[in-house]
């Protein structure tokens, strides 16, 4: 892939990789049961911490834009940017008691 987020194994933590190298200072959206959206940054080696994970439910990690000066061509028109989205989606589900 161009770009993704990748988990690490440790619970909220990923890594963003662009073009197979980590991306630092990238902008993600963080979506949790318990808060609506937050803005989250990954640090200088690419990794974010999603806060709250804790509770039962459906969670998202997405870079919502990234843009790099690649032109191209769609149906014939010239562009000159060309834009990236990644995202990762995980369950936390409920313990057994």
């Amino acid at each position: 892939m161009t770009m993704d987020v990748v988990p690490t194994g440790k619970p909220g933590e990923a890594r963003v990789y662009f073009r197979g190298k980590p991306l630092g200072g990238v902008e993600l959206l963080f979506f949790s049961p318990k808060v609506s959206d937050q803005k989250l940054q990954a640090d200088a080696e690419g990794y974010v911490r999603a806060p709250y994970i804790s509770k039962p439910g459906q969670y998202l990690l997405a870079v919502a834009r990234y843009s790099e000066e690649l032109p191209g061509f769609f149906n014939g028109v010239p562009f000159g940017i060309t834009s990236h989205r990644a995202s990762l989606y995980w369950t936390v589900k409920e313990e057994k008691k």
